[in-house]
């Protein structure tokens, strides 16, 4: 049967569906299921017959509440969405903690109403922060922030006081295992680590060709187009034939990408009146490399020449 449309009880409520006559303004489906609610103080509810917000839905199944009103929370401006049947939830507030920016806040208690520091803050220079409410280059606390800070732009992960020599900065991983890591190095240094347990290795053979390798690499003194800084070190082509897997891309490596001639034309309204002209360019690849493969090749050469040098020193005695 369809719903019923009449006129309401009191001047309030001109037009009511179904037979209601508290004053508060209903939709029905389903057999006299409520579906929409408007209560007698202008709040809404969708799915729940009593909202508490100016803005409710409702669902009894495990999918998310979400929740657009005024105050969340015990006053926290923002949206605050239920995410979990312990009726926990998470608070996208305008900065009210952090003066300013945008605020990604959870509950600490259930029913939703009391939140604490911001878990995640963008604030209002745009500056992320994970576990932190400010902006610093040396954050006292525990979390990251990807900033501009002096006018350049930085990674800063902070560590409280007390947190243990070898506790991870950045931890790397290749389908599911640790491959690499920064950690904390005591309390005034990090290490940067490379996975190099005993355990993931067969065929462990002494290192007997040192001398020979490091004779093959050729240190150059250069400098760098970009700023005209002298500098010393390798072309990565060289060595990649001497230490392959120190060095990634290939030499001379290029390229195509797409680039703008001349930029597109637009009206006062932004609409674009003649499009822009596109052309391609081959655009050069550039070679990386880590100086760190030499390292076991130094010091298998250096063991070479301390025998050497131990064998001429006997024979000279």
């Amino acid at each position: 049967m369809a719903s019923i449309i009449n006129a309401g009880t009191t001047t309030l409520t001109p037009i009511q569906i179904t037979g209601d006559t508290s004053g508060i303004l209903q939709l029905q489906t389903n057999g006299g299921t409520t579906a929409v609610t408007i209560d007698t103080s202008q709040r809404v509810g969708i799915g729940t017959a009593s909202p508490n917000r100016p803005l409710e839905i409702y669902s009894s199944s495990a999918t998310p509440l979400l929740r657009l009103n005024n105050t969340p929370g015990g006053g926290n401006n923002g949206i605050e969405i239920i995410y979990s049947s312990s009726y926990k939830s998470w608070l996208i507030g305008a900065g009210y903690n952090v003066g300013g920016g945008l605020e990604f806040t959870r509950s600490t208690t259930n029913g939703g109403t009391t939140f604490t520091t911001p878990d995640v803050v963008i604030d209002n220079s745009g500056n992320l922060l994970v576990g932190l409410t400010s902006a610093a280059l040396t954050p006292s606390g525990n979390g990251f922030a990807i900033q501009t800070y002096s006018g350049y732009s930085v990674l800063s992960i902070g560590h409280v006081s007390g947190t243990s020599s070898g506790s991870p900065y950045a931890w790397f991983t290749y389908n599911g295992s640790a491959i690499g890591s920064i950690t904390q190095n005591g309390t005034t240094a990090v290490l940067y680590n490379n996975t190099s347990d005993y355990r993931l290795k067969s065929n462990v053979q002494p290192v007997t060709t040192g001398l020979s390798i490091i004779n093959q690499l050729n240190p150059v003194n250069f400098t760098w187009i970009s700023d005209n800084e002298a500098d010393t070190g390798f072309l990565a082509h060289e060595f990649q034939a001497i230490i392959p897997r120190s060095v990634t891309g290939e030499k001379d490596a290029t390229k195509t990408e797409e680039y703008e001639i001349t930029p597109a034309v637009k009206d006062e309204n932004g609409n674009v009146t003649t499009p822009a002209v596109m052309g391609t360019r081959t655009v050069p690849v550039y070679q990386q490399m880590d100086n760190s493969g030499a390292v076991p090749y130094l010091v298998a050469a250096i063991k070479e020449l301390s025998a050497k040098v131990t064998a001429l020193e006997a024979k000279v005695a």
